[in-house]
């Protein structure tokens, strides 16, 4: 098991007062270690962990909010985004996810491939007013309530941690 980085945990139980870009590299360096933090690789996704491979492994995307928001919204805008943005053959993590400043979400892939067969035409990743948003988020929200997700509050550190070495980093569902 990693130990626990001192600043990292400082900064990231102050998250409501630090800048975002702040937040993602201190999650990073210290849930993923020694692994790449690629932000803006997958374009517009907030937060992507890599393998330093090459080509880079892909081993975590994930939709990053400031404020707390819901989980199936940022799930929604993070769905939307790979579809719109991910390049044609690109190889996907075992692992996608969303956070904010309270908690984080770790969701296997299968729940993205599951909705892969539900239309969101007209669906822009960034409006989640649109009526087509709101209804693909409604189909996320049920996906993601009835899948293998697994939940922290930020202030679990150690938790989280001992997901990440168990699961992501060794690529095994939860």
């Amino acid at each position: 098991m990693r130990k626990t980085g001192d600043s990292e945990t400082l900064i990231l139980n102050s998250m409501r007062d630090i800048p975002e870009e702040t937040r993602k590299s201190c999650m990073a360096r210290l849930y993923f270690g020694n692994h790449l933090y690629l932000p803006g690789a997958v374009k517009n996704v907030d937060f992507c962990i890599a393998r330093a491979e090459e080509p880079p492994r892909w081993l975590f995307w994930a939709e990053a909010k400031k404020k707390e928001t819901p989980l199936a919204r940022m799930l929604t805008q993070l769905i939307l985004t790979v579809r719109k943005h991910a390049a044609p053959g690109i190889s996907m993590p075992e692992w996608i996810g969303v956070f904010d400043c309270r908690r984080i979400c770790f969701i296997p892939i299968s729940v993205m491939h599951e909705l892969a067969g539900i239309k969101a035409e007209g669906a822009a990743p960034s409006d989640s007013s649109n009526p087509k948003f709101k209804e693909f988020e409604e189909a996320v929200r049920e996906k993601l309530y009835n899948s293998k997700s697994c939940l922290f509050e930020l202030r679990e550190t150690e938790k989280i941690m001992e997901f990440v070495d168990e699961n992501i980093l060794k690529n095994q569902a939860c």
